[in-house]
């Protein structure tokens, strides 16, 4: 950012600090010449560039968001809204950075974390995460911004990665006679982690014809149980 001042000064006068003072990483330079009623004087020798020193970042990244991956793994795609670069308190971009550390369980539960290092600050997202992460595995993403006098609060969200079919649910050893227009199926309720997603309800059809080409279907939304227990559907033909 360039300002131009021009100004009428007295000799025993000195630059105003409001004309002076500029924020952290500004890069700037200066030319002085003197001027009466007659004219005004050459410029002065042309000063070099000088640069106000970093501070501290204070700034927190916003809106930071996690969600599915968009080219089918099993990451995660970490988004923000794009750091001010008037924020950086730096003038020098390349000690500038955002950090992203994901952290979520593994196959078998154990948690396990990343750092993913120095994202170049003017990227609005990144992948993160691993190729083996289960379907719909939460994870938990802690982001800050960065200079080299310093660093920003973080900022924590929370998302899952992608999103499966669910696994085939079983059916019940023991299923009851049905009557003349019941019939009664039992299933065992499935695991969460065999749902692979959102879960939205079990849904049970049968044919009506003897050629399977017209079925009639219900659904029966799933109740929250501790384990593994056998429901009863009552399918009325």
């Amino acid at each position: 950012m360039w300002f131009r001042n021009v100004g009428k000064y007295a000799e025993s006068d000195t630059y105003p600090d409001h004309l002076t003072k500029f924020s952290a990483g500004t890069k700037f330079k200066f030319r002085i010449y003197t001027k009466n009623r007659f004219g005004k004087s050459d410029f002065a020798k042309e000063e070099p560039f000088y640069v106000t020193p970093d501070s501290k970042p204070t700034t927190l990244l916003e809106n930071v968001r996690v969600g599915p991956a968009r080219d089918g793994s099993s990451k995660v795609l970490v988004s923000w809204n794009e750091y001010p670069r008037a924020d950086y308190k730096s003038y020098d971009r390349s000690g500038c950075c955002i950090h992203v550390v994901v952290g979520a369980t593994d196959a078998a539960g154990r948690w396990r974390e990343q750092d993913w290092g120095c994202v170049d600050p003017r990227e609005s997202g990144t992948v993160a995460g691993w190729h083996d992460s289960a379907p719909f595995t939460q994870h938990s993403v802690t982001t800050w911004f960065s200079n080299e006098r310093g660093r920003t609060e973080a900022t924590v969200a929370i998302g899952y990665n992608r999103q499966m079919p669910p696994d085939t649910p079983q059916l019940a050893k023991q299923q009851a006679h049905s009557e003349p227009t019941t019939v009664t199926v039992r299933y065992q309720a499935m695991a969460d982690d065999d749902i692979n997603g959102n879960f939205t309800a079990y849904k049970v059809t049968a044919p009506v014809d003897e050629f399977n080409a017209n079925y009639q279907s219900s659904t029966l939304f799933r109740h929250k149980f501790s384990q593994i227990l056998p429901l009863v559907f009552d399918f009325r033909l």
